[in-house]
């Protein structure tokens, strides 16, 4: 029999080695088609989960607002108001609990001219004329229903807030503006207690 040369002989081995080669070549590509097959199923899940979270937010503050206008609406509503009792409007402003139903910025009454009559707590500087000219006001007077107002600095309450106005009507007043200024810090509270899973979000300031 012809003896084999070296070379014949290791062809085998050689051919080991290749196939060898072509399958951890292919176990490679499979393995990083997986892995980046399971990379975009975590960012899709992540990205679904922040969506999720924005919407909760987004429905919780919508439901905060919500309740907060109901509430001023309801206090529009009162007696006092409808007599156009000054004493009594003046009475119920001075019992209302600003700091636990969020209206850290205050809450004022005014007339159709913007002169503020009476607020719970001080009067804000510049009284009686603090929230003329203020398009909330304006709003309020023109569409005779609740107004969301940007967030801005206003005359009429104690630093940034966002406003929320409902018109009022008493006898021998006309019609009337009942408005209250949310502080930011409600909004920072609900960011605060949304589950961020150890993501930061930042609540900007003097966004419009």
């Amino acid at each position: 029999m012809p003896r084999q040369s070296w070379t014949e002989r290791a062809r085998p081995g050689r051919r080991l080695v290749a196939i060898a080669a072509v399958l951890a070549l292919l176990f490679y590509v499979a393995g990083a088609t997986l892995a980046w097959g399971k990379y975009r199923n975590s960012l899709a899940a992540e990205r679904n989960e922040l969506v999720t979270q924005a919407r909760s937010g987004a429905s919780e503050a919508s439901r905060f607002l919500t309740d907060r206008a109901r509430l001023l609406d309801a206090l529009a509503s009162d007696t006092s108001f409808r007599r156009g009792d000054l004493a009594a409007i003046a009475a119920d402003l001075a019992s209302l609990p600003t700091e636990e139903i969020a209206f850290r910025g205050g809450v004022v009454w005014s007339d159709p001219e913007g002169d503020v009559v009476t607020a719970a707590g001080p009067l804000p500087p510049g009284s009686p004329a603090a929230a003329a000219e203020r398009p909330w006001l304006r709003q309020v007077l023109e569409r005779g229903e609740p107004v969301v107002a940007v967030v801005e600095e206003d005359p009429a309450f104690s630093g940034e807030a966002i406003v929320l106005a409902v018109p009022t009507v008493a006898p021998g007043e006309g019609r009337g503006v009942l408005a209250g200024g949310l502080g930011l810090d409600w909004l920072r509270e609900l960011v605060d207690g949304l589950p961020m899973d150890g993501e930061r979000a930042t609540v900007v300031e003097g966004a419009t």
